[in-house]
């Protein structure tokens, strides 16, 4: 009687006999524990977002022309794993004073003339220089979560 193999890389798991050299190429076979991880995780489905949000960048200037002024930088976040794909790749080192970077609803410009803002108000949070992004990071998910109006009744 065989002892049954798991089946892993594509190959038959139903072998008669194992001649020594096949029996060295599988132990050096390419598929280990990371690898599987990897395929597993590559198979989940991201977590969704209620809606679907877009990043925009506003570059500071005096001008009220904001054709001149926002640049999208990704039109569709609808899940978690597009949010960290946009995040972890933009380079906030490079973000100057008086620039800001903005994640409104998708169809919604943040500016105040779009008829959803018309009602709207805003936040202004002091937090010391070192500590913006890891805020900003936390203040984004929370919104695109619908969980920031909890957090702001809890104290958080």
């Amino acid at each position: 009687m065989s002892v049954p193999k798991v089946h892993v890389d594509d190959q038959s798991p139903i072998r008669d006999e194992i001649s020594p050299t096949q029996k060295a190429m599988e132990c050096s076979s390419p598929s280990t524990r990371k690898s599987l991880h990897q395929n597993i995780l590559g198979k989940l489905r991201p977590l969704p977002f209620q809606y679907h949000w877009t990043v925009w960048y506003d570059k500071h200037s005096e001008s009220t022309n904001y054709d001149n002024r926002l640049y999208v930088l990704h039109e569709d976040v609808a899940d978690i794993a597009t949010f960290y794909r946009v995040y972890n790749n933009y380079p906030w080192d490079k973000i100057r004073l008086r620039d800001s970077v903005h994640i409104f609803r998708k169809g919604v410009r943040p500016v105040w003339e779009d008829p959803e803002n018309i009602k709207g108000g805003c936040w202004k949070f002091r937090v010391p220089k070192s500590k913006a992004q890891e805020f900003f990071h936390e203040i984004a998910i929370l919104c695109m979560a619908n969980e920031f109006q909890a957090a702001l009744e809890k104290g958080a």
